[in-house]
C-alpha cells in the first residue's frame, strides 16, 4: 500500500518521470554501466566478472533498484511476505522494494517499529519460503510510536535510509538525488509521516518535435539537466548532410535545442545535353541518390555524378557518351554510281555507332562495311570486284559499223558490229578500264562516189547514198525525160547522169521548179520517236514554264517496272526537273543535272544535247553540266511528254506520278529535234515531226 501510495502520487503530480536506482551490492558483476535509469528510457548494460554480458532489469516503482542478471550459477530464491498467522504485521511499517534472495538478486526489504522496538529483517532460506520479521512491540503507552515515510511526490528527490522510525528517536539519512541540501523533520506526533526539503526538483529535457527533427539521428542517453549530478547527453548525427550537429541543454521542463545539420537535399535532373543519353532515375534526394545511364546511340560510356548537396534543385550532371553521328547513304540519287553497279545494298541504321548495313559483292569479291569517320560522309564499301562499264565509240569512228549493243559490262561485254558498206562483221574488243570506249575493227572503208560537176543544170537531185555498194541518187527532170544515175567505176570518181532534156529557162523559173522538186521529195523520213542514245550528235529542247520543282518534260521511258531493265544494255531516259534543276536520267547509269533553277514561273529553253561523246543538259542555250556516256535506246520505249515516271522497283505506270518525276505542272510549248543538220519541230504531247 505504501509502494502503490507513492507510485499514485507520483502520477498525480504529472512530472511523468520514474526513476530507478542501483542496488547497493554489485559485488557479483564485473562492470555496470548506467546509460539512463528513467523508466521510459531505462539503458543498463551489465559485464559479468567472466566476460559475458549480463542484463539489468528495471525497478518496478519509482526510486526501487533495478536487478542485474545473467551473471553466474543463478538458484532461484524468492521469497513471499510472512503471513499475519506468523508474525503481527501491525506492528511494523514496510516498504518490499526486491524479495529476490537468490546469490545474483537483490532481497531489500525495508521496516520500522510502528510503537516500539527495533525491526530486524532476514531473507527466507528457500525458495518460496517467507522471509523473517521481529523485533517491534504493542503499543505501552503515549509519547511513544513510529514516524511513517513521507509519500508526496517530492520524496523522487531523495535517496533515504531509514534506520530508527521512533517518534522520540528518529534516526533519518537523506541525500539529495538532483542536488540541494537535504533536511529531514520529525512527525508531529506517532502515527505521522516525517517530512524532508531542502533537495531540488528532477530537472527533464523534452525532445523537439519541429520539422528540423527529421535532419537529425539523436540518441538521447540523457535527458536531465543538472549538469553536476547527472549531465545532458544526447549525440545529434547529421542524417542527409553527413557530420555531426550540436544537441544544447534546455531549461528545466523545455526542449533541447538542435543545430548543425542541414535539410534533405534534392537533386534535379539536367536539361540539356540528355539526347545522348537513355536514363533511368530511381532517387534523387542526395543521401540515397540513384540514377543509371546508358549511351542512347553506343558510343561511349555513361557517368552519372550526384549533385554536391550543398543546396537544393542543384542539377546532378551526366558525361561520356558521343553526340549522334550519321553515315549518308549510298543509295541515294546523288550517291556514286560505282557503289551500285558493285555491290547490293540494303541500309538499316546509318548511325556511326550502331551502322547496320548488308553488303553483298555483284560480281565477286567479298563485301565489307566499315563507319563513316565524320557526320554526313557515306559509310565505306569495300572488297567487292570492281565491274567496268565499256562505253560506245564516237559516232564519227563507227561509221562503216551497225551496232548491236546488247551488255557494256566488260564482265558480261555483249556487242554486235554488222559492216554497214561491205558484206561480213566487225570485230569488237570491251573497253581496258571502267567508262572507257569499247573498240570496233574489221570492216571495209566504203568507196564513194562524188556528185558530177557539170552538166547538172537540167537535173534535180537527191543524194541519198554515194556509197557504191548502195548508190541511191533520185532524180527529177523539170523540162522532160527520163534521168538516170550511174554510180562512179571507182572509189572517190564521179557518178554519171543522163536522160534528162535541157532547157532554156532560167532565173525565177528555174527557182520555182528546184522548189517544187523539193517538195516532191520532202525530207527524209522521221523516226517515230527521237533517238537519243548517242550514235549522231543531237539536240532536242523545249520551251517550259512553270512554279513546280518536279516533273516530267520528255521521256522514252517503259510503261511498268516489270520492262525496267537493269545492267549495262538499252536503257529508258528522261529530262525532267527535279527540285527545280533540270535533269536528264539514263536508268541505271547516272543522271546529269544542270547548276541554275528554271521554276521560277518563266520561260526557259532548256533541253538535251549529246556532243563529243557526252550528254548536255542545255538552260537558254548554254550547257552548263555534262559527263553521262552514250546508252542505246531501249526498243520497247514510249514517246511520252508531261507525265510522272516510276524510276525504281515499286514505282508507277506512266502517268500516276512515279517516284522518279511527277506530273508536269505548267507549260510546255514545242519540241525541236536537231540531228545531221535538219531541225524537227513537233507541237503538243502527240504532234507529228515536222521539218
Amino acid at each position: 500500500d505504501h509502494l502503490k501510495a507513492v507510485l499514485q502520487g507520483e502520477q498525480a503530480s504529472g512530472s511523468g518521470s520514474i526513476v530507478c536506482l542501483a542496488p547497493p551490492k554489485e559485488s557479483d558483476f564485473g562492470l555496470v554501466t548506467e546509460n539512463n535509469l528513467i523508466l521510459e528510457d531505462f539503458d543498463v548494460m551489465v559485464t559479468c566478472n567472466d566476460g559475458s554480458k549480463g542484463w539489468a532489469e528495471p525497478c518496478k516503482v519509482h526510486g526501487g533498484y533495478y536487478t542485474p542478471r545473467g551473471c553466474g550459477a543463478r538458484k532461484d530464491k524468492l521469497c513471499l511476505s510472512p503471513p499475519p498467522s506468523e508474525v503481527d504485521l501491525k506492528l511494523y511499517a514496510l516498504q518490499e522494494n526486491s524479495l529476490d534472495a537468490s546469490a545474483l538478486g537483490v532481497f531489500e526489504v525495508r521496516a520500522a517499529c510502528r510503537y516500539s522496538g527495533t525491526a530486524e529483517v532476514k531473507p527466507c532460506d528457500a525458495d518460496g519460503r517467507p522471509y523473517s520479521l521481529s523485533g517491534c512491540e504493542p503499543r505501552k503507552g503515549g509519547g511513544q510510536g513510529p514516524c511513517f515515510s513521507p509519500i508526496d511526490v517530492a520524496t523522487t528527490r531523495y535517496v533515504i535510509e531509514e534506520y530508527d522510525l521512533n517518534f522520540n528517536t528518529l534516526t533519518v539519512e537523506a541525500k539529495c538525488r538532483f542536488g540541494g541540501t537535504p533536511k529531514v523533520h520529525a512527525c508531529k506526533g506517532p502515527g505521522g509521516r516525517y517530512s524532508l526539503s531542502g533537495c531540488l526538483p528532477q530537472a527533464l529535457c523534452f525532445s523537439p518535435t519541429d520539422a528540423s527533427v527529421q535532419n537529425y539521428i539523436l540518441q538521447e542517453s540523457s535527458l536531465l539537466t543538472d549538469e553536476m549530478h547527472h549531465p545532458f547527453d544526447v549525440v545529434a548525427k547529421c542524417r542527409y548532410t553527413g557530420g555531426f550537429g550540436k544537441a544544447e541543454n534546455c531549461e528545466a521542463g523545455q526542449k533541447y535545442t538542435l543545430s548543425g545539420c542541414g535539410p534533405q537535399a534534392v537533386c534535379t535532373s539536367p536539361t540539356a545535353g540528355t539526347d545522348r543519353y537513355i536514363i533511368q532515375e530511381n532517387g534523387l534526394e542526395h543521401h540515397k541518390f540513384h540514377v543509371v545511364a546508358r549511351c542512347r546511340y553506343g558510343g561511349g560510356t555513361a557517368t552519372v555524378t550526384r549533385c554536391s548537396g550543398s543546396k537544393s534543385n542543384e542539377k546532378y550532371k551526366l558525361s561520356g557518351c558521343n553526340d549522334k553521328v550519321e553515315c549518308s547513304s549510298l543509295v541515294s540519287d546523288d550517291a556514286d554510281e560505282k557503289w551500285q553497279r558493285d555491290y547490293w545494298i540494303s541500309e538499316r541504321s546509318l548511325n556511326v555507332f550502331t551502322l547496320t548495313v548488308q553488303a553483298h559483292c555483284r560480281h565477286g569479291g567479298r563485301a565489307e562495311v566499315k563507319p563513316c569517320t565524320q557526320d554526313g560522309q557515306p559509310y565505306i564499301l569495300s572488297g567487292c570486284d570492281e565491274t567496268a562499264i565499256c562505253t560506245s565509240p564516237t559516232a564519227a569512228s563507227i561509221t562503216k559499223f551497225e551496232l548491236k549493243e546488247y551488255n557494256l559490262l566488260k564482265s558480261s561485254f555483249r556487242v554486235y558490229a554488222r559492216c554497214r558498206h561491205t558484206p561480213g562483221m566487225g570485230t569488237v574488243k570491251p573497253c581496258e578500264k571502267h567508262e572507257g570506249s569499247y573498240s570496233v575493227s574489221g570492216c571495209q572503208e566504203p568507196e564513194i562516189c562524188h556528185s558530177p560537176r557539170t552538166g547538172t543544170d537540167q537535173y534535180v537531185l537527191q543524194e541519198r547514198s554515194l556509197i557504191r555498194e548502195n548508190f541511191h541518187v533520185a532524180i527529177f527532170c523539170p523540162f522532160g525525160g527520163i534521168g538516170v544515175a550511174e554510180k562512179c567505176t571507182q572509189a572517190n570518181a564521179a557518178y554519171t547522169l543522163t536522160g534528162c532534156k535541157e532547157s532554156p529557162a532560167s532565173g525565177n523559173g528555174l527557182a520555182a521548179l528546184i522548189q517544187q522538186s523539193a517538195e516532191l521529195f520532202g525530207a527524209p523520213p522521221f523516226p517515230a520517236t527521237p533517238d537519243l542514245s548517242g550514235s549522231k550528235d543531237f539536240f532536242l529542247s523545249s520551251t517550259i514554264k512553270t512554279s513546280q520543282s518536279d516533273g516530267t518534260i520528255c521521256a522514252k521511258a517503259f510503261g511498268t517496272w516489270n520492262q525496267w531493265k537493269n545492267g549495262g544494255g538499252p536503257q529508258g531516259k528522261m529530262l525532267f526537273l527535279k527540285d527545280g534543276r533540270l535533269s536528264f536520267d539514263i536508268g541505271w547509269v547516272g543522271v546529269v543535272r544542270s547548276s541554275s533553277k528554271v521554276n521560277d514561273n518563266r520561260e526557259h529553253r532548256v533541253g538535251v544535247q549529246f556532243k563529243g561523246g557526252k550528254y548536255w543538259v542545255v538552260v537558254d542555250g548554254k550547257p552548263e553540266n555534262s559527263g553521262l556516256r552514250a546508252v542505246p535506246d531501249h526498243q520497247d520505249t514510249v514517246w511520252t511528254v508531261g507525265k510522272g515516271v516510276g524510276h525504281r522497283k515499286g514505282g508507277q505506270s506512266l502517268g500516276n506520278n512515279g517516284d522518279m518525276a511527277k506530273d508536269f505542272v505548267g507549260d510546255i510549248k514545242d519540241f525541236e529535234y536537231t540531228v545531221d543538220g535538219i531541225v524537227y519541230k513537233q507541237t503538243g504531247a502527240s504532234g507529228q515531226w515536222t521539218t
